[in-house]
């Protein structure tokens, strides 16, 4: 099998019309035959491409006259009988056209510990370290999880309202720390942080989430035989509800449409000095995602051999704009 061959388009507007005709902005992206022709030029069963008008240039002409053309920045080939499975290709695409977005902001995972059963009954017993242990798993760069522990040794003023409070407020006060606590009542809520050191288009550090576990258990420091056992209370479990990198969120778009450059044979994007093309995508952007995988055949000149190269077409469009592109793929490819 041939190394897939992906390609990235980020646009802000979509049209059907006859793009070479000029006066669309820049970022525009469209449906185009082999030969370029317009939109209306194609039926069922075309092979078509999508085009982004990424720069405008004049030429001139034969008589002498000068027009101002887009120059077009062109994806795959799309024919419909090499799509993988054309039910997991138009499934999608009338979905987004029903729904009006496919727009997924991300969410960090969130994890409530509730402190109103503790040890059965509720109440606190002078003299018990209570530690609250959390896990992150947001650093790729690191094999294993890295934890972070905050505790608060128990006296007899102590409630279940101020050992709630005392240990989200040692989270919050933790700068390596990867989570927020809040408390409301009895109840600790932990959210994962974004990591900060991928903001910006240009960033070399790609985006990622924090994968966030906690677990809540005491000692026994007065009891002199079994004080540094670790009791973890059944009634004050950690209830995890997992985040979501989200669909179409900025940050996303940016990195598919910065490791795509590689298919460009821009495989630099962290040395200095990083040189590559510009990056359509914009920050702070919200993005319909369509995919279209295909399965093109081709004859390999060593053995003849029918074999498949696996082409992935990624078009990220503003969210709302993504009907727009999907009514106009579902009649060449239903």
């Amino acid at each position: 099998m041939m190394t897939p061959v992906n390609k990235v388009l980020v646009a802000d507007t979509f049209t059907t019309a006859d793009v070479m005709a000029g006066g669309f902005p820049l970022n525009t992206l469209t449906i185009v035959g082999m030969e370029s022709q317009p939109y209306s030029a194609l039926s069922n069963g075309d092979t078509f491409r999508f085009a982004r008008i990424k720069d405008y240039r004049d030429i001139t002409l034969v008589d002498g006259t000068v027009q101002n053309i887009p120059i077009l920045d062109y994806g795959n080939p799309i024919s419909k009988e090499y799509l993988k499975s054309e039910v997991d290709a138009i499934t999608p695409l009338v979905d987004l056209a029903g729904a009006g977005t496919n727009f997924i902001a991300p969410v960090e995972d969130v994890i409530t510990i509730d402190l109103s059963n503790l040890h059965s009954t509720g109440i606190i017993f002078p003299g018990n370290r209570y530690v609250l242990r959390l896990q992150f798993r947001d650093y790729y760069e690191l094999v294993a999880p890295y934890s972070r522990s905050y505790e608060v040794i128990a006296d007899a003023t102590t409630t279940l309202a101020s050992l709630a409070i005392g240990l989200a407020a040692r989270v919050n006060s933790d700068r390596y720390g990867r989570a927020q606590a809040t408390v409301a009542g009895n109840v600790i809520t932990l959210v994962g942080l974004y990591k900060p050191d991928n903001n910006g288009v240009y960033s070399l550090n790609e985006f990622s989430m924090t994968e966030l576990f906690a677990s809540l258990y005491f000692t026994t420091p007065r009891d002199s035989i079994l004080f540094n056992n670790y009791y973890q209370d059944a009634n004050a479990p950690a209830i995890k509800v997992n985040g979501t990198m989200g669909r179409g969120y900025w940050k996303v778009v940016r990195d598919r449409e910065n490791r795509a450059l590689g298919y460009r044979g821009f495989t630099n994007r962290t040395w200095f000095p990083v040189i590559h093309p510009k990056l359509w995508v914009r920050e702070g952007g919200q993005y319909d995602t369509i995919v279209l995988e295909q399965e093109r055949m081709f004859l390999s000149n060593d053995n003849q051999y029918r074999k498949n190269t696996p082409l992935t077409d990624e078009v990220y469009i503003t969210a709302g704009t993504g009907p727009a592109v999907a009514n106009a793929i579902i009649p060449l490819i239903s």
